[in-house]
């Protein structure tokens, strides 16, 4: 059993925001593998299917960026999910815009998703994939900068980057993580 958690804001002002790219790239999975994300669970929207005869759930928190982890951790307690099952999708500022990053434990590096994961689940052992939104203009703060839109050159760069994450999930499941890691880390995404 896998569960793949795509972080987020609900609601149609946060739509296309740069804090919205865990939402963004479990959607076009589900798209891609048939997998209707119509349930409303656990503080979420869910949606399940099978992929190389595992069970996947697929989860969007709705309790907003901060208190993502109330979602995931009912999940994990209902399935009784390890922590190794577990794959969550987020933008990260330390990531060059575009770039694709897949860890498999870590600290929260100041994404406050990922910290409320951490903190709920006591653990920061699960799985991550990472899609890089560079740093703000100093100017902007860092909460400003997530909750803004991109440029058009930059919603090039990442609507490619999202299939990329998309195709990192699938070598996730098909070959396994550290496979994945090897040929995602060292890629540029935008331009390969």
């Amino acid at each position: 059993m896998r569960l793949v958690v795509g972080l987020g804001n609900p609601g149609q002002q946060y739509l296309g925001t740069r804090h919205n790219l865990g939402f963004s790239v479990v959607q076009l999975f589900a798209e891609r593998h048939g997998i209707s994300l119509n349930q409303k669970r656990f503080l979420s929207i869910l949606g399940q299917g099978r992929i190389n005869r595992a069970k996947v759930f697929l989860l969007l928190p709705q309790t907003y960026m901060n208190l993502s982890g109330r979602a995931v951790r009912q999940v994990v307690d209902y399935f009784d999910l390890a922590a190794e099952e577990i794959l969550v999708i987020y933008d990260d500022m330390d990531v060059e815009l575009g770039r694709i990053k897949i860890t498999a434990r870590g600290g929260a590096g100041g994404h406050k998703g990922a910290a409320s994961i951490i903190e709920e689940l006591k653990t920061s052992e699960f799985n991550r994939i990472k899609i890089g939104i560079g740093r703000s203009d100093p100017r902007m703060s860092g909460e400003s900068f997530v909750l803004s839109r991109f440029t058009p050159e930059e919603k090039q760069i990442i609507q490619h980057s999202v299939g990329c994450a998309v195709d990192a999930i699938e070598m996730v499941f098909d070959q396994g993580l550290a496979a994945a890691q090897e040929y995602f880390n060292r890629k540029v995404s935008h331009t390969n």
